[in-house]
């Protein structure tokens, strides 16, 4: 495809690599969007997801939906069948992470993403909840294309709940002029469809969680608080809200979660506490731990259930886990304040010497 500027005819011009297609993205996200689309804001490049491998970009849109773009050349041998692999891997990697552990991924760059699009205080929860329920968008950005891809993308959108975008760009007059084509939409505008063809297996484990909640709160000495349906936190009164007990639903792997989160990066010693729980046997139960940045203060420890788990065995795990962290947590939040006044009182007397 040739275009032509002051009449003069230009020609499409090879990427040097798939490095400087990714740059051009990371400066022009919106040139993966349609032009009566919201636009989107670029978050992370190379972002080292656990098992994933590392995704080219992550980029934001105004509903808190996380973006994931992979970028492929055309040149490359795995442009085609690898990517749709990858696809899966990104989503099913990303739907396993709270947003505080991206977010710690990501070098705190997920909050000044949110804190920049300045729209509404609840979007860093918003986006929170549709990376637990699984509802993010992939983009496929390539140079050039052809039918045997277009039809693996179309592929996925039609035969799965993911949402995937395929983007060709052009390049023209040494990357000054960019022109994007995108090949297919994804199924964006089609999710009310397709969650009509899900409604019944949704409203199964809808019921089940909402009977697992039910069950818990009949006997709980701290029952849980709002109504999401993916997460139902348990506040402990005196305790900062970030640090709290949690049900939490996998849509992607149908499994159940009893945990405990530290969202704050204010009381590292919480958890370092939860560190110490991983492999710990509760119930006939075993802890585990989610993997930290290093340096990160935000932790969480967990027990997984099959969904279909009799809910008593999950409330029972719950009642254990609080049971067994609660006086050491308090104590870790103390052991925390005290140290912060001490370094603080040190400080200050540096100061003044």
């Amino acid at each position: 495809m040739n275009i032509s500027i002051n009449n003069r005819s230009l020609a499409p011009e090879v990427f040097d690599s798939e490095a400087e297609l990714q740059s051009l993205i990371e400066k022009n996200p919106n040139l993966l969007i349609h032009h009566h689309e919201s636009p989107i804001i670029y978050a992370r490049r190379e972002v080292n997801l656990p098992d994933a491998g590392y995704l080219d970009l992550l980029c934001i849109d105004e509903e808190g939906t996380p973006i994931a773009v992979e970028v492929k050349l055309g040149r490359n041998a795995e442009s085609r069948r690898k990517v749709v692999a990858q696809a899966f891997d990104y989503a099913a990697d990303l739907s396993e992470l709270t947003i505080d552990e991206l977010d710690d991924i990501c070098g705190g760059s997920i909050e000044a993403c949110l804190s920049a699009l300045e729209l509404e205080e609840n979007l860093w929860k918003r986006c929170g909840t549709n990376l637990r329920a699984g509802q993010l968008k992939i983009i496929v950005a390539v140079d050039e294309t052809n039918e045997s891809l277009n039809r693996m993308v179309r592929y996925i959108n039609d035969h799965s709940d993911l949402d995937v975008r395929l983007v060709a760009i052009s390049k023209f007059n040494g990357g000054e002029i960019l022109v994007p084509n995108i090949i297919v939409s994804g199924n964006g505008q089609e999710k009310v469809v397709k969650k009509s063809k899900l409604r019944s297996g949704d409203d199964r484990v809808s019921e089940t969680f909402e009977a697992l909640i039910r069950t818990y709160n009949q006997t709980a000495m701290f029952p849980t608080t709002g109504n999401a349906v993916t997460y139902r936190p348990i506040q402990i009164e005196g305790w900062n809200k970030k640090i709290h007990y949690e049900f939490l639903r996998h849509p992607k792997t149908a499994e159940i979660g009893v945990e405990i989160h530290n969202e704050s990066s204010s009381y590292a010693a919480v958890s370092n506490y939860l560190d110490t729980l991983d492999g710990v046997e509760l119930r006939g139960h075993t802890l585990a731990v989610a993997k930290r940045r290093e340096g990160s203060a935000r932790g969480r420890a967990y027990i997984k259930f099959d969904e279909n788990t009799e809910p008593g065995i999950i409330v029972d795990a719950m009642t254990a886990l609080i049971e067994r962290t609660k006086d050491e947590i308090e104590f870790s939040m103390v052991s925390n304040r005290t140290a912060k006044k001490f370094s603080y009182w040190v400080t200050s007397d540096d100061n003044n010497d």
